[in-house]
């Protein structure tokens, strides 16, 4: 837990954590298999959703019903929502995340790990156009239909660790520009050798 008054852990540091520790957790390691950053880019401008206060009862009642959370980023709501699943990752599917597709121009951050989502989900993802972020580490996704998440121009992060995504099937991803986080660990297009950090490292895992 971060000190008090300090901002806690980002999903992707804490996704180097769980890497690294899954690698040996060495204090001298300088690279983890399957992590790749771009730390030279900088990360796009946020861009702020719409107001959604007004239909905050509806999005309650509907996280409710589905035993989901859908929590604010910060006190501004037009920073966005965040979708969270861990207490139903195992019911919640492709129909499940469909039920979300009307609250999509709100919805920033999409936590689907160990859920049951299919290669299908990506028509569904493709539809929330505010996505900087989206975890699918765990999940039985091939990759097949990956390419349909290239128009999500703000798209940061995207998690495939212990996923069956290839080399192939990752490759319409490399003309995603703002895509400056990608998790490949323990899947079969994971690169042999991912640095922490440069341009090479991501050259080899995504192109």
């Amino acid at each position: 837990m971060p000190a008090e008054g300090k901002p806690p852990l980002k999903p992707e540091q804490i996704a180097w954590i769980r890497a690294w520790i899954q690698q040996g957790a060495s204090p001298t390691v300088t690279s983890l298999a399957g992590v790749v950053i771009r730390e030279e880019r900088k990360d796009p401008p946020l861009q702020q959703v719409e107001d959604y206060s007004a239909r905050m009862p509806e999005i309650v009642q509907a996280a409710q019903a589905a035993g989901v959370t859908l929590t604010p980023v910060s006190s501004n709501l037009r920073d966005g929502l965040i979708l969270n699943t861990v207490n139903v990752a195992s019911r919640f599917g492709d129909a499940q995340l469909a039920q979300f597709t009307k609250f999509a121009p709100y919805i920033v951050e999409v936590e689907l790990g160990r859920t049951v989502v299919t290669n299908a989900c990506f028509d569904t993802l493709a539809r929330f156009t505010h996505l900087r972020a989206i975890h699918l580490e765990g999940t039985t996704i091939t990759g097949d239909g990956l390419a349909k998440l290239a128009p999500l121009s703000q798209l940061i992060y995207l998690n495939l660790s212990e996923t069956k995504v290839t080399q192939a099937s990752i490759a319409p991803l490399s003309s995603m520009k703002n895509l400056h986080h990608l998790y490949l660990y323990d899947t079969p297009a994971q690169p042999i050798s991912a640095a922490v950090a440069g341009e090479p490292a991501a050259n080899k895992a995504t192109k």
